[in-house]
């Protein structure tokens, strides 16, 4: 059955922000190559993927694949993976699950998350990935995973998204979510390359996606031990606040409006009312900005069921509330820029608080020096946050940004001509 939808269309007094050159609806472009669907191209070679834009897909069984037995069979469950995670689930699971891996020079991670995807119990409808210019060995493991997909998990469409440079998480994200909802998808699950899917995953949170349009599975750690994430905006503030490890109420959710793209679940009819997720943002404050936005529209929960578990070491710190991770460069210096965006997207809600925002913004300036010291052992990088402050303010000085516009988002199948 149909799910009605409410339309959103944008006010003269709040325009929202349209690419220059996606006015029009049209196919996916990425660089020069157009959109094609997997199940259209066939092609065989190390080079498969090396192509920028190119979705591609390969004739099952034409070479060997580490993904799959010398044997010809599927060895894609790994040891002890469904032991290691399984509980006994039973359940109906929605249909048209695209889950969604924006990856950067990560091959081996990415490698291992794609062989957990394909030990899924009940398998996603769809995977998108995204690759942003890897300059490693990801377009041989992109490769040898379309060989094990059309193996081992014929029914699921693999989509392999290769763009000409690094967009950031953000314009990754942005970029799969708009392939995923071209391709039919009711659900986008989003995730970045440096994780791992629980068998019973989809299963597990099935329950929740009757209930919620956005939510947030829990995650292991490194360690296997639980990774502590509960933040909400404060609307004052304008940064997301932790809360405390008893947020999880009896029935074993708790209702947030920040977010995380290591996890984020959320349904296409949301996204047709936010918009795309920013790919300005490149990487930082992207999705706890849109995670409020969906708040704005419907409820976000964090349910308390662990679904995936995070595979690359960090340096880090436990004080309790949360866990504050190392940094690089490239982070610092956008966790202050984009402060700037966040201000905005509030502004535009009618929701800027400007004073309480400058202390907002104090206040992250002097957790990501308290970054540095506790848990780097050093005040290098702090050149990296006042680059990032003075950015901020050139930014938000222009007068030409618009939000995401909901226009731009692929329509329902059932609502296309």
């Amino acid at each position: 059955m149909m799910r009605k939808r409410k339309k959103n269309i944008p006010s003269v007094a709040k325009p929202r922000f349209t690419w220059p050159h996606r006015q029009r609806r049209r196919p996916l472009v990425v660089g020069a190559m157009p959109h094609e669907r997997m199940s259209d191209l066939r092609q065989s070679g190390p080079a498969l993927g090396a192509a920028p834009g190119r979705i591609q897909t390969v004739q099952g069984g034409e070479r060997p694949s580490p993904l799959m037995s010398q044997q010809g069979g599927c060895s894609w469950r790994q040891p002890g993976l469904a032991e290691r995670y399984s509980v006994s689930v039973s359940t109906i699971v929605p249909d048209r699950i695209a889950i969604i891996i924006v990856t950067y020079n990560r091959a081996v991670l990415l490698g291992e998350l794609m062989e957990s995807v394909l030990a899924m119990t009940t398998p996603p409808w769809a995977v998108v990935v995204v690759d942003n210019a890897s300059s490693d060995a990801t377009p041989a493991v992109l490769a040898e995973a379309a060989l094990a997909f059309e193996k081992c998990a014929p029914d699921t469409l693999l989509v392999i998204l290769r763009l000409e440079r690094n967009v950031g998480g953000a314009g990754g994200f942005s970029e799969g979510v708009r392939a995923a909802l071209e391709e039919g998808a009711e659900w986008t699950w989003l995730m970045d390359d440096d994780v791992e899917v629980i068998p019973e995953a989809l299963e597990r949170l099935a329950p929740w996606m009757t209930r919620f349009s956005c939510l947030h599975g829990r995650r292991y750690d490194v360690d296997g031990s639980p990774f502590f994430w509960q933040a909400r905006f404060n609307g004052f503030l304008g940064v997301p606040l932790p809360y405390t490890r008893r947020a999880f109420n009896r029935e074993g959710y708790a209702i947030t409006n920040s977010g995380t793209f290591e996890g984020m679940m959320i349904r296409a009819d949301i996204v047709r009312r936010i918009g795309l997720p920013d790919p300005r943002f490149f990487i930082s404050w992207d999705d706890a900005v849109y995670a409020w936005l969906a708040s704005r529209q419907t409820q976000v929960a964090y349910v308390n069921t662990f679904v995936l578990r995070r595979k690359r070491p960090q340096r880090q710190v436990n004080l309790g509330l949360r866990h504050l991770n190392d940094s690089s460069p490239l982070a610092r210096y956008h966790v202050m820029r984009n402060r700037a965006y966040v201000a905005k997207y509030f502004a535009s809600e009618g929701q800027l608080h400007p004073v309480g925002f400058s202390i907002g913004t104090a206040l992250t300036f002097g957790k990501e020096v308290f970054r540095l010291v506790v848990v780097e052992h050093t005040l290098r990088g702090t050149t990296d946050l006042f680059r990032g402050v003075r950015d901020s303010r050139r930014l938000w000085r222009e007068g030409t940004w618009r939000p995401m516009n909901p226009a731009d988002v692929p329509a329902a199948p059932a609502d296309r001509g």
